[in-house]
């Protein structure tokens, strides 16, 4: 089993600590979808975990007609915009670092 140099792993081309910097976006990114979903439960509007159940149950036409069209706003509008803002608002704090 090979070892792995962790010091190389952390200063991946030339850059110190990138992939550090990689995980915590990530990590800033997965609380908020977090937030997000547990704010979608609060106001009653479909997570994606729910519509894809239900695509894999009825398929996609009825669950599309089925779905309020607030909670489609919300899936495909709302909170990819969010979450993207939370990935640009990372970027932004950790190029000052």
């Amino acid at each position: 089993m090979a070892r792995i140099n962790i010091v190389f792993i952390f200063t991946l081309y030339n850059k110190p600590v990138i992939l550090l910097k990689i995980l915590l976006i990530g990590w800033i990114i997965l609380i908020g979808a977090i937030i997000l979903n547990g704010l979608a439960g609060v106001l009653g509007l479909t997570t994606w975990y729910t519509f894809l159940g239900k695509i894999a149950q009825q398929g996609w036409p009825s669950t599309l007609r089925q779905t309020p069209i607030i909670s489609h706003l919300f899936l495909f509008l709302i909170y990819p915009l969010l979450l993207g803002g939370l990935a640009w608002l990372g970027l932004k704090l950790f190029r000052l670092w």
